[in-house]
């Protein structure tokens, strides 16, 4: 207890904690949080009982999402959820019934030239002209349609739209994830 109560240098400290009898209420505390600094807020039962070590049920973190647009510098394609390939080891059971390997999962990257076909994520540049990373999130479908459309660079220049949940100090998206791309005009969108 010496250590959480060591001052403002501490890693741990101990937050404010407020009854919320309904969403209009948890909302309002969230806010609240916000505007005090914190990055959201966490629910929990008033029954819950921690157990370390294991994930609660009972408990669920607030943080609110911020849609932004940044125009496309270029696409990065490589490695992604897409580019690697899981194969499965089945176990052998012996005559005495004793399994002789355990099931084992191994990865393995997948070929140059299926990795060029993934979008990791896209390069974007801040208004200030900081330029930095989001991921896709999008379906596999989706970001193979972009690749196809920015054949010879045709979607830089056109915006994307970001969601993340705070910006960095340089006012760069933080766990920014791209939604999807708006073109030039305000006309279409992927």
């Amino acid at each position: 207890k010496r250590q959480l109560q060591s001052g403002p240098a501490s890693p741990i400290r101990f937050v404010p904690h407020l009854p919320a009898t309904d969403v209009r209420k948890a909302r309002q505390h969230t806010r609240l949080f916000l505007q005090a600094g914190y990055e959201g807020a966490v629910l929990r039962c008033f029954d819950n009982q921690y157990a370390p070590g294991q994930r609660s049920k009972s408990m669920i973190k607030i943080v609110p999402w911020i849609d932004s647009e940044f125009r496309v510098l270029r696409f990065i394609r490589g490695p992604g959820a897409a580019s690697s390939k899981t194969t499965a080891k089945s176990a052998k059971t012996t005559k005495k019934g004793k399994k002789k390997a355990a099931a084992k999962k191994t990865k393995k990257a997948a070929p140059p030239q299926q990795q060029a076909k993934v979008i990791n994520s896209v390069e974007l540049i801040t208004e200030d002209g900081v330029i930095f990373r989001a991921h896709v999130g999008v379906p596999a479908g989706v970001a193979k349609e972009w690749l196809a459309m920015d054949k010879g660079g045709k979607l830089t220049g056109v915006y994307a739209t970001v969601r993340y949940p705070r910006q960095t100090a340089r006012g760069v998206p933080r766990f920014g994830v791209v939604k999807g791309i708006r073109g030039k005009s305000k006309r279409w969108f992927l």
